[in-house]
């Protein structure tokens, strides 16, 4: 990028085609009009400035208008010494290298602090953490209400119970032990039969019915046991 000077107005973008279907585009920033005094001392005159780059590139004046920021940038680290290039690029290296040598910290971190508030957590906030939520394993304990994972699904424990083979979530009849937060794929919870206090929706959460792919329905009032669509305790999401 250099400063250029013009004693006529400059354009934002200028084109000359070339023979060979090539053109020469000059693209300019920071255009200013100033006054300035001839080093003569003679009449002062007007002249305008601007932060100029050049490229050759096949393209038309409305392209080039088009994809200015594009062009610009690609202009700018063209005319960037090769030696320069490859220090930010080295330097952007040790930057991810050092974050992510600390993202296994960060999430440890935030995964204790959900675990501390995973009983308290409505269903519709368990689906916004889901991926921090620990694991369900043999021998692991669960407190009542404590949301988990396993094989990429997301439950939450009806009561107090220890991890057992014989009763691996997704096996059928094991509602008293714990049930599925479903979740469709644009983080809303997909409704279900309330069981009881801990698993009605309150009000304002969200709700998919019949499925991941039903409308989405917002609750009207805490402990909402009816079925979405059915009364005036639910109204859909606009």
């Amino acid at each position: 990028m250099q400063r250029t000077v013009s004693a006529t107005p400059l354009e934002a973008v200028k084109i000359e085609q070339r023979p060979d279907g090539q053109a020469d585009v000059w693209l300019r920033k920071n255009i200013q009009q100033e006054e300035a005094t001839p080093e003569d001392g003679g009449e002062p005159y007007v002249r305008y400035t601007a932060d100029e780059v050049h490229l050759v590139k096949a393209v038309t004046q409305e392209e080039a208008e088009a994809s200015f920021d594009g062009l610009w940038d690609e202009a700018a680290a063209a005319e960037t010494p090769q030696d320069e290039r490859i220090k930010a690029l080295e330097a952007v290296a040790r930057d991810f290298s050092a974050a992510a040598r600390q993202l296994p910290q960060i999430r440890a971190a935030a995964s204790l602090s959900v675990r501390a508030t995973a009983t308290t957590l409505t269903d519709s906030q368990v689906a916004a953490v889901s991926s921090l939520l620990r694991e369900w394993g043999v021998g692991e304990s669960f407190e009542a209400g404590e949301p988990f994972q396993h094989e990429g699904r997301t439950y939450r424990a009806s009561r107090a119970f220890t991890g057992q083979a014989q009763y691996e979530p997704g096996g059928q009849g094991l509602e008293s032990l714990f049930y599925e937060i479903e979740i469709a794929p644009d983080g809303i919870v997909v409704w279900r039969m309330p069981t009881g206090g801990h698993d009605a929706p309150k009000i304002g959460e969200r709700r998919h019915y019949p499925n991941a792919e039903g409308p989405v329905y917002v609750s009207m009032r805490d402990g909402n046991t009816s079925v979405p669509g059915t009364d005036e305790w639910w109204k859909l999401a606009e």
